[in-house]
């Protein structure tokens, strides 16, 4: 089930492991995985890819009864120099767009899981996922929010896990650091059930 064990969505420049996906990015389209439990709907998202010859800006956008909205963006940013990279949105009316999510690592392995409610002909959003998983070097410190760092004990496996909950607009952002199993000292791409160890480190903030 998406809740519980998301699906690998290969996002670049994050990703050096796997070439992107590359289509419409909807969410709900033919490549992506949808899941409807009740009113809950689960999608995973698939997005157009982001790297050093795309196009920049908002690259998807999903809008909601409330008026509110969704939307990734391409861009560049100082944590990756001249490289764009994947930063999600929310957008209330007449408000600030508010990052809940973003790609931390350089060879990261992202996914990204939208719950919805759905009813009386209406459809709001209830929750977003993203799960973003060292996928390649040591990056050593790396920065999630103001307050909050990926390392720097290396090398370990970083795990750095944004969900937004929309109904009380909190975003809880949990890093996680996961000893190698024996003979790895470093990721070798997105399948990370073959060398992640025992969970060694969990740091978690809440941001209001």
């Amino acid at each position: 089930m998406l809740a519980s064990k998301l699906s690998r969505v290969f996002l670049a420049f994050c990703v050096t492991a796997a070439k992107p996906v590359q289509h419409d990015g909807k969410v709900g389209s033919s490549e992506s995985t949808v899941v409807q439990i009740g009113s809950r709907r689960f999608s995973d998202m698939v997005l157009p890819s982001c790297g050093l010859w795309s196009r920049r800006g908002v690259i998807w956008t999903k809008t909601y009864t409330d008026g509110s909205r969704l939307e990734m963006w391409c861009r560049r940013t100082h944590w990756f120099g001249i490289f764009p990279s994947y930063n999600l949105f929310y957008v209330e009316q007449k408000r600030r767009p508010r990052c809940i999510g973003r790609c931390i690592f350089r060879s990261g392995c992202n996914a990204v899981t939208v719950v919805e409610r759905i009813g009386a002909g209406e459809e709001r959003l209830d929750q977003t996922i993203w799960q973003n998983v060292d996928g390649g070097s040591n990056d050593g410190v790396a920065k999630i929010t103001a307050t909050l760092r990926a390392g720097p004990k290396e090398p370990m496996l970083d795990e750095v896990d944004w969900e937004f909950d929309a109904d009380q607009k909190t975003l809880t952002v949990t890093n996680k650091q996961y000893a190698y199993l024996p003979g790895y000292k470093v990721a070798q791409g997105c399948d990370v059930d073959r060398f992640r160890g025992e969970l060694a480190h969990v740091t978690v903030r809440v941001v209001p």
